[in-house]
């Protein structure tokens, strides 16, 4: 596990943009495939919603292996989104799953709270977007104290999916890696925040300025947030790639789906 500095974060992120220019139709085929899934499965009574959440890790562990693919100069196939359903990752990248919901929920939780439940009502349709109760709600403070209690657990769940499947680590282990190597390079993290903040900013503020909420500027943002998408998950691998080096058996030839005829 290494150390990096400051300017690590930024070139985490030319990585991911050079790994989209690479293979733009295979990635953005993993990502489209992922949220068809995603799409079906919330038709599903109860648990639809909850799904995102507890499918992270799988989602984590597709595009960590596409990075890795496209590092060795192999195909990113939409087969490699199955790879975090097959076991034996299966049962602990669904408790890293579950780990996830949970900690999402209670900053769910606490965002609610704090604005003593105004967008509940909002969302329930008790209360209009624009009333003045809304207008006057602590939105800044509630948005802050649910990030303030997710980013430990998101710093925690950032690479253990791919120290699960990659290193064999078990889910407890994964966890605190995962954070201190987050912790170990946090100059390098704050970098890589700071400049995702201003590349998801900048462009939607563009847009806004030259089409205003027209239909044609959300028709402009759609595209655009599904290539920050594939991007944002190639950095994140270009940075488990930097910090823990390349997994070993991804450097193994793949195996043939049906043996050779003897």
């Amino acid at each position: 596990m290494s150390q990096r500095n400051a300017s690590a974060g930024w070139a985490w992120i030319k990585q991911g943009f050079g790994m989209l220019r690479k293979q733009p139709g295979e990635l953005s085929t993993m990502l489209m495939g992922y949220m068809c899934a995603l799409l079906v499965f919330s038709l599903i009574p109860l648990i639809g919603p909850l799904l995102p959440a507890l499918l992270m890790p799988m989602l984590s562990v597709a595009f960590m292996r596409a990075g890795a693919h496209i590092e060795l100069g192999r195909r990113a196939m939409p087969s490699l989104l199955l790879s975090g359903f097959r076991q034996p990752v299966l049962k602990p990248l669904l408790a890293l799953g579950f780990v996830n919901l949970v900690v999402m929920g209670l900053a769910i939780a606490i965002f609610l709270g704090v604005n003593d439940g105004t967008y509940v009502k909002v969302v329930t349709g008790e209360l209009a977007r624009d009333a003045e109760e809304v207008r006057n709600s602590n939105f800044g403070t509630s948005l802050l104290s649910a990030l303030l209690f997710y980013v430990p657990f998101g710093m925690a769940l950032l690479f253990a999916p791919a120290l699960v499947y990659w290193q064999k680590m078990a889910v407890g282990k994964a966890i605190f890696y995962s954070f201190f190597a987050v912790i170990r390079s946090l100059k390098s993290f704050l970098v890589f925040i700071l400049c995702w903040f201003a590349i998801l900013i900048v462009p939607a503020q563009i847009v806004a300025m030259l089409f205003g909420r027209t239909s044609f500027g959300v028709f402009l943002m759609v595209p655009l947030s599904l290539i920050l998408t594939v991007v944002l998950q190639c950095s994140f691998y270009a940075s488990y790639r930097d910090i823990f080096g390349l997994p070993d058996n991804e450097n193994e030839p793949e195996k043939p789906a049906v043996p050779p005829a003897e």
